[in-house]
């Protein structure tokens, strides 16, 4: 098990994992490396998104999720 230190979930940790791998949070997203095993330190490399880390604090403030639907896609 390890803590995610932006949101304070306890996530699990894989028995296969490696020094180098990526973690993300499953709550916040956040996403750490893992820089050693025994004992085990992370790094973090991405912060949660703030409307994400508002939202676990008990935030009641609607997130706007819109982005911008109306541009046209683009094509390559």
């Amino acid at each position: 098990m390890w803590e995610c230190t932006e949101c304070g979930t306890e996530n699990d940790l894989d028995p296969d994992a490696e020094e180098a791998q990526i973690l993300d949070c499953l709550e916040c997203g956040a996403e750490f490396e893992i820089v050693a095993l025994d004992p085990l330190e992370l790094t973090l490399l991405f912060e949660a998104p703030d409307e994400v880390v508002h939202s676990l604090e008990g935030d009641d403030e609607a997130v706007d999720d819109d982005d911008d639907d109306d541009r046209e896609p683009w094509v390559g």
